[in-house]
């Protein structure tokens, strides 16, 4: 099973993207190093700990859902027929997952997170073309097989990009670069006629 070279192309910038990701939040799962006695770090902590951690752990989030879904994309490209159904089981298995703890990730009240409604349907549009493509791959249909893949590349940008607008990390400040969407405004909730 062949698939066209530009879709291979576009998963392998999508895998750098982890790569770079990579080391930024192993860096930050890092424990701190120690600090001599009788240093001033209790007296004098990190301002905004808290929400700096919450960022970083957005940040986390990309990871966690680009690894398992970029593995399953180099998993179907490497094949030359079809896509073995034990190995589509562990895709599936690594992919509902990572997209389940991004779920649990999510707040409880969706009212508190303006983001929040349109990343849940970003996470269950991309399982749904994720299934997609593992079962015209394990098909060996390589036509449709081309087209799943650039609708999971779609979908994986979705749920990148969902995260970005909710989570409150910093806009990009490089220059060239496009500006990033504002967060959508909360809409208040109206009381029942």
């Amino acid at each position: 099973m062949r698939v066209s070279r530009s879709v291979g192309l576009v998963v392998s910038s999508v895998i750098c993207g982890a790569l770079a990701f990579g080391p930024t939040s192993a860096a930050a799962a890092a424990p701190a190093a120690p600090h001599p006695e009788g240093s001033s770090a209790e007296e004098a902590p990190i301002p905004n700990a808290d929400a700096l951690n919450s960022l970083t752990g957005a940040v986390q989030s990309i990871v966690t859902v680009l690894k398992p879904v970029t593995g399953l994309l180099k998993a179907v490209l490497g094949h030359g027929e079809k896509l073995p159904e034990a190995d589509a089981a562990t895709h599936k298995k690594a992919i509902d997952e990572a997209l389940k703890s991004l779920e649990k990730a999510a707040p409880a009240d969706s009212s508190a997170d303006a983001g929040a409604d349109l990343k849940a349907k970003a996470i269950t549009d991309l399982k749904v073309r994720a299934d997609g493509l593992l079962k015209s791959a394990t098909a060996g249909e390589p036509a449709v097989v081309a087209s799943d893949i650039k609708s999971v590349l779609t979908g994986l940008v979705n749920v990148i990009s969902s995260i970005l607008v909710g989570s409150g990390l910093p806009p990009a400040d490089l220059d060239g670069l496009p500006k990033m969407p504002k967060q959508p405004p909360v809409q208040p909730k109206l009381p029942d006629a």
